[in-house]
């Protein structure tokens, strides 16, 4: 069975079409849209499948998605720079640069071990609302404050959902602040 990719892209782009429709082989029940620009200029609009496998519902250029960790990889260059620049030491302890995260049993924990997924920090225990969320100082002293979920370097489990906070936080203590072009 062929999925059905509607949307357009621009001569010199097919490429990206047929990548994209081959994302689908195999999977019936998989939705999916891309959108790329160059230059501020569209690309490549494209979307097909299902966005909904109970109903049938096909997926359409409006289709709402949710998307996961497309900003670690951003955060994680800009870090890069601060290093590149001498702002930031990957073995330091990120105590040094963010004081209050040393709180808990986080003295010790090292920028490196932060950024790989190897602090223990993958959640942050205390209930939040939608709004707490949506507010800096509010998750970055719920962070601050989060015990590790287990012990600092033994072990790797994602961190889906502060990874951002942390990157961010040391951004924001950096002499320079965050690099504003990568």
């Amino acid at each position: 069975m062929s999925i059905a990719i509607d949307g357009t892209v621009a001569p010199g782009f097919e490429r990206v079409a047929d990548a994209f429709a081959s994302g689908f082989a195999g999977r019936p029940g998989m939705g999916a849209s891309l959108a790329i620009r160059v230059d501020g200029n569209y690309v490549a609009q494209l979307w097909g499948g299902t966005a909904d496998t109970r109903t049938g519902r096909p997926w359409r250029q409006d289709t709402p998605g949710v998307i996961f960790s497309c900003t670690k990889g951003v955060m994680s260059l800009l870090v890069a720079r601060l290093v590149e620049q001498g702002l930031l030491d990957y073995d330091a302890p990120v105590a040094r640069y963010w004081p209050e995260f040393a709180q808990a049993g986080k003295a010790a924990i090292t920028v490196r071990e932060a950024l790989s997924h190897r602090a223990g920090l993958l959640a942050i225990e205390q209930d939040l609302g939608v709004d707490d969320l949506c507010t800096w100082q509010t998750m970055v002293a719920a962070l601050a404050a989060q015990r590790p979920l287990f012990k600092p370097d033994s072990g790797y489990a994602y961190h889906p959902l502060t990874h951002g906070w942390l990157t961010g936080k040391w951004c924001a203590a950096s002499p320079a602040g965050c690099p504003g072009r990568i």
